[in-house]
């Protein structure tokens, strides 16, 4: 969930040319100021479903524990610079990295960012879960909870290069409007990856692409944005990967509202799965927003159909979710989410249905 666009077009690009939750500085470096911050999330959730097969419906969980380093540094020609590294250290976790990036930007160059992070299609997706409280339900653990089953879509729109090893390229603002582009060479290739083949089947030669525009009108604020990347698996008889997503949010006073859409052609399918007509599918989300000065409120709308072709009717996700949150102190949010999905069809299986009601309820630490 990007929530930086419902700011403005500046913003977003502020967010990239620095660190997004650079708390404090904890020392200077020989070459650069270093910072530091993180996010620990602990929750508990109880819920029931038609079909709970291995999900355990009431519990605790550390959902997330991050750490991440910023070191930057800006030359006598105007250019900042500086790397980001954002660690897991959860207890479970099997890898010791989640992103690591280098910037280079200046105000009339623009941003250029090297490494394994997002690209344009995952920094400038706009969608209704931008403007909902708390986690966004079904932009946050939702899914965890609920077995939606394996044709569940999500919300991200970037699901060819993901966090795969890029070049990208943010403009600098134009009177609201900005564009970025990202090349990545393979979709399976990120930190040293040496071993990496091009021919087990990832993406290869990704472009994703993407513009967002920002303004005020009568008191409002608009935001919009087009994300699209497209790729070849290095399989001959895989399809190409393509995505599409579209978005926009509005905010006038106390209240917000936003829309978003992907289309995800037939990314992930053999050239036999399309010709007997199944899709990768498509998905929108609807959310609407009250902000006051100590909580915030939502209620947010998910749907998602991916088609099966032959007898097999659509599998389909819906989620109608309700949350709220607050702040109990500097760094410390309390959020919950009340839940109702369903789920038609799951992973492509005429009749395997699925329906309930969840609730998850959150404390949030960031520093």
């Amino acid at each position: 969930m990007n929530r930086t666009l419902l700011l403005s077009g500046t913003a977003i690009i502020s967010v990239l040319a620095t660190t997004p939750l650079m708390a404090g500085s904890i020392g200077t470096g020989n070459n650069m100021n270093v910072s530091l911050s993180g996010e620990v999330r602990f929750q508990a959730h109880t819920g029931s479903q038609d079909k709970d097969s291995s999900v355990r419906q009431t519990g605790f969980k550390t959902d997330e524990a991050e750490l991440a380093i910023s070191a930057s540094n800006s030359a006598e020609n105007g250019f900042s610079y500086g790397v980001d590294i954002v660690l897991n250290v959860n207890t479970d976790d099997t890898t010791n990295g989640d992103k690591v990036w280098a910037t280079v930007s200046s105000d009339s160059f623009g941003t250029l960012q090297l490494g394994d992070v997002g690209g344009p299609a995952d920094n400038y997706a706009i969608a209704g879960e931008d403007v909902m409280a708390g986690r966004a339900g079904f932009d946050g653990e939702l899914s965890s909870i609920f077995d939606f089953g394996s044709t569940f879509l999500g919300t991200g729109n970037d699901p060819i290069s993901g966090n795969a090893t890029k070049i990208s390229y943010y403009t600098p603002e134009m009177n609201g409007l900005q564009l970025g582009m990202s090349f990545t060479p393979d979709a399976g290739a990120a930190g040293a990856s040496f071993g990496e083949k091009d021919n087990n089947g990832s993406y290869e030669d990704i472009i994703s692409v993407a513009a967002t525009y920002s303004t005020e009108l009568s008191g409002a604020n608009f935001s919009a944005s087009v994300t699209y990347e497209f790729g070849e698996n290095e399989i001959a008889t895989n399809s190409s990967g393509k995505a599409l997503g579209v978005g926009a949010t509005a905010t006038f006073g106390n209240y917000s509202m936003g829309v978003g859409y992907a289309n995800f052609y037939d990314t992930g399918l053999t050239a036999s799965a399309v010709s007997s007509g199944q899709d990768a599918g498509t998905w929108y989300s609807l959310g609407v927003g009250y902000t006051a000065a100590s909580y915030n409120v939502s209620l947010g709308y998910y749907h998602s159909t991916v088609g099966n072709g032959g007898s097999v009717g659509d599998s389909v996700s819906k989620a109608i979710s309700i949350d709220a949150d607050t702040s109990l102190a500097d760094g410390w949010t309390l959020a919950a989410n009340l839940s109702f999905s369903d789920a038609e069809n799951r992973g492509r299986v005429s009749g395997d249905d699925n329906s309930g009601t969840s609730v998850i309820i959150y404390n949030i630490w960031s520093f």
